[in-house]
């Protein structure tokens, strides 16, 4: 499964450009949701949008936290102390709308993919959001849903001229977009490999997961719907949890079968309701 995260600011249209990115995705025959994050947002307030891709069903429908892709509709919202690099998984891929390659990027990057969507919009549409643009340079730099099922779904959900002539600016883009290798990808540690070394989220968790393992029965769900993968099965076939890097969700212990796994608060105290 592939996650990302869209940073705009209102009016930029990057909610709607995920729900055609999804649209695409769904045409290639993939898995795939959009999650917009709103408030009390207008024009020009940082808007949050989390998308995810997939091969197989998906189960997940939190924020996400530890993208895969950060697209970044505008860069100044740095300006704003947002930290859109925030997460980013070792291997990352950034999208910016950019002209030149930013300093200081985290390590964590392997590939970053640039395209001036504000200059490609206007030369061919006029003074509006940029997302058709984003939208055929994150076709480009990921390949994880086809150019062909961009073009089909923007023209579906922007029918007429207008999905025409935005179809037109994101195959631009998809030729435009400028993409930079980078060899110096941060590795990680320990033996969850989708796990962040610098980020340990353990220390958010107020309740902790903890497995019977007389009654457990490896059947490994609870691995299949954790949503930060750090539980597997050990070679007794017993689930095994790296509270480095658990949340407590909770989300594990419900979905056992066998209520083998139970919550209790940090410190040892029973959870009432388990």
């Amino acid at each position: 499964m592939k996650e990302l995260i869209f940073y705009s600011r209102g009016g930029q249209g990057a909610v709607t450009a995920a729900r055609i990115m999804v649209t695409a995705a769904l045409k290639d025959g993939l898995y795939a949701q959009a999650v917009p994050s709103f408030g009390q947002e207008r024009k020009g307030a940082a808007v949050y949008t989390y998308s995810r891709i997939s091969k197989e069903p998906i189960t997940v429908h939190t924020f996400v936290y530890e993208p895969d892709c950060v697209v970044v509709f505008d860069w100044s919202l740095l300006e704003l102390g947002i930290d859109i690099h925030k997460g980013i998984k070792p291997g990352g891929i950034l999208v910016a709308n950019l002209s030149h390659m930013p300093d200081n990027l985290p390590a964590a990057y392997s590939r970053v993919g640039l395209i001036d969507a504000w200059a490609v919009t206007r030369k061919i549409i006029g003074n509006v959001p940029p997302n058709a643009a984003m939208l055929g340079a994150l076709a480009h730099i990921t390949n994880w849903f086809s150019l062909e099922s961009l073009l089909f779904s923007i023209q579906e959900i922007m029918p007429g001229k207008k999905g025409d002539i935005n179809a037109t600016c994101a195959k631009i883009a998809f030729e435009k977009t400028v993409i930079h290798e980078r060899a110096n990808v941060v590795k990680r540690e320990g033996p969850y490999a989708n796990m962040p070394a610098d980020a340990k989220t353990g220390a958010w968790r107020m309740e902790r997961p903890i497995i019977n393992t007389e009654v457990c029965v490896g059947c490994g769900i609870c691995c299949h719907y954790c949503p930060s993968e750090v539980i597997k099965i050990e070679d007794d076939k017993k689930a095994q949890i790296n509270y480095v890097y658990c949340k407590g969700c909770g989300i594990c212990s419900t979905v056992c079968p066998k209520q083998a796994i139970t919550m209790v608060l940090e410190g040892g105290v029973l959870n009432a309701s388990a």
